[in-house]
């Protein structure tokens, strides 16, 4: 009775932001963001909105990632907790898309399952291996 009180979907969702906000807060910035961070502080925001395509050559394939970066980048700085609250948030928005595909075509808890080894099974594979 306990466990069907506690383990109500809203309860799980709530679970799994802590879970995923303990896995990203304090893993802050890293590799080349730092570099692409002090190139960025010398634009103006409409050159980050309208780059010039020689400038973005690789980047033009990913343009929704360079916009989410660039941005960030832009307004954030060398602040690493924004850009960690920035991954809690993205990480647990996919993790529901996930799960509501999966949930179209099995039932909601082994979606749920399914949707967690899907999203950190890197995380379970250094775990368990």
């Amino acid at each position: 009775m306990l466990s069907t009180i506690f383990l109500t979907k809203r309860n799980l969702y709530i679970l799994l932001l802590i879970f995923t906000s303990y896995l990203l807060i304090g893993t802050g910035i890293h590799s080349d963001d730092i570099l692409i961070i002090g190139g960025i502080q010398s634009h103006n925001f409409f050159d980050i909105l309208f780059p010039p395509l020689d400038k973005i050559h690789v980047l033009i394939f990913g343009l929704p990632s360079y916009y989410l970066d660039h941005i960030q980048y832009y307004f954030f700085g060398y602040k690493g907790l924004l850009y960690d609250i920035v991954k809690v948030i993205i990480t647990t928005i996919s993790f529901l898309l996930i799960n509501k595909f999966f949930s179209q075509y099995i039932e909601q808890s082994k979606s749920f399952i399914l949707t967690f080894v899907f999203v950190f099974f890197f995380l379970l594979y250094f775990i368990f291996s």
